[in-house]
């Protein structure tokens, strides 16, 4: 069997994940990282690649009615014409980052055996479902399909809540030790399950021991984030009345305090 690192084009090239990616797998494979933003992808050769990682997405940002139609070309329509030219040109493995907001839920615990039910008026989380479906469709025997539903993705840089909670820890000098539960990603966990789907021979397993994703407060996230920019910032109960009474109330609490985790928190799904 030949030695040589298996090849992964990642799409995408400007995400947190893939240039994470990039950097804790680039003694593991070859990667090559490009931009999809416009139609250049269509001239490239693929197939030297046994795998690619979609991280494109658009994400993160207001979700106004006008724009709809380009979520779901983003989103949808833009990896499941990219994984058509894939497996026409030999590639065996597409890695799709979807994300945990399919089931339609933000806060409680998610069994991630239930079908899927994205908010009506969510165009992130209906663009990514109809994605997965799509890129099903293109399975045989020869070309497969790993999805990746992950929740909040937590590492140093990284964008979402992540970024929102890294700056209240710079800024705040005591904050609440509120006891909720988070189910998260730490990107290196997510990068180690992405290289294993791409080094696996057979076809990608669901929910292995090694594929969990942690179940933490938001205290204990802030903890490590504090400990990351050196500060020796301090935690209180004295707020929690406060948000037990407000969270109901409001979207942004919910996101920071509210409880929203996987029962099992298997990272791979197939449906």
């Amino acid at each position: 069997m030949s030695d040589a690192k298996k090849r992964v084009l990642i799409a995408g090239a400007n995400s947190y994940v893939a240039r994470s990616f990039q950097n804790l797998c680039r003694d593991r494979f070859d990667c090559e990282a490009i931009s999809v933003r416009n139609n250049a992808w269509r001239d490239l050769d693929l197939s030297s690649y046994n795998a690619v990682l979609w991280c494109a997405a658009m994400v993160h940002q207001k979700q106004r009615k006008e724009e709809r139609e380009r979520w779901f070309a983003v989103n949808r329509d833009l990896p499941a014409a990219f994984a058509k030219t894939a497996s026409a040109a030999g590639v065996r493995r597409f890695v799709f980052l979807s994300t945990m907001a399919v089931y339609g839920q933000d806060e409680g615990v998610i069994d991630p055996n239930q079908a899927p039910a994205p908010k009506a008026g969510d165009f992130y989380a209906q663009s990514k479902w109809e994605a997965e479906q799509n890129l099903r469709a293109l399975e045989d025997g020869r070309f497969s399909v790993a999805v990746l539903r992950p929740p909040i993705i937590a590492g140093e840089g990284a964008p979402g809540n992540n970024r929102r909670l890294e700056r209240l820890v710079r800024l705040l000098p005591f904050f609440p030790d509120y006891p909720n539960a988070r189910s998260v990603c730490p990107i290196e966990i997510l990068c180690e399950i992405i290289a294993q789907i791409i080094e696996a021979e057979g076809a990608p397993q669901t929910g292995s021991g090694a594929s969990m994703y942690p179940v933490v407060s938001t205290a204990e996230l802030a903890r490590e984030i504090a400990a990351r920019q050196g500060r020796a910032l301090r935690f209180t109960p004295a707020f929690n009345p406060l948000i037990r009474r407000l969270i109901p109330r409001s979207k942004a609490l919910r996101k920071l305090f509210g409880t929203l985790c996987y029962a099992d928190r298997p990272c791979i799904i197939n449906l």
